[in-house]
């Protein structure tokens, strides 16, 4: 998996918890932004890969940039239909689809399938409820917006800093810090 680490907030958790109504103690954990599908790779292809996507992240240029977390929640399907699970939406970004631009090349110079052709950015926080009502997104009001300097008009937003990409292989994970060469 490639994807962009987001640190445990007590805001980030606040916001979750606000949005799906779960109690905070168990949501976003190992928080990460996707930024490729689960893909396999051989033992002799990690490192190849971790090199191609290193020079495909530098050909575009990809520097450091923010993420907004925001406080709408998608009710989401695996990519199988097997299981739900919830999830906050990730506001589109230039710099974020540049990334997954260079991950699909990466992924692409190994035969692996590109990221989702409807890139839905987003930040799984829980597994879903099959009780659910059936709509596949809703979003908050606000109208419990803290008064932290990283909100926003509503207060569910959180800004995440991203200063490199991590590849996650078997048990190994490499860290691609983000910069011009």
């Amino acid at each position: 998996l490639v994807y962009v680490a987001v640190p445990r907030s007590r805001r980030l958790v606040a916001i979750a918890a606000r949005a799906t109504s779960r109690p905070p103690r168990d949501l976003c954990r190992s928080a990460h932004v996707s930024a490729s599908r689960p893909f396999g790779l051989y033992a002799h292809e990690i490192d190849p890969f971790v090199r191609k996507l290193t020079s495909a992240l530098a050909a575009r240029c990809c520097r450091p940039f923010c993420i907004a977390i925001d406080g709408t929640l998608l009710k989401l399907q695996s990519e199988d239909g097997a299981r739900t699970f919830d999830a906050l939406a990730v506001r589109p970004s230039s710099a974020l689809e540049a990334v997954v631009d260079a991950a699909d090349e990466a992924l692409g110079a190994f035969g692996r399938e590109p990221y989702f052709a409807e890139r839905r950015f987003h930040l799984s926080v829980a597994e879903g409820d099959d009780d659910d009502d059936d709509d596949r997104s809703r979003s908050r009001d606000g109208s419990d917006a803290s008064s932290d300097s990283d909100s926003d008009a509503s207060g569910d937003v959180v800004d995440v800093d991203v200063d490199s990409v991590i590849v996650k292989a078997g048990h190994r994970r490499f860290e691609i810090p983000l910069e011009c060469v």
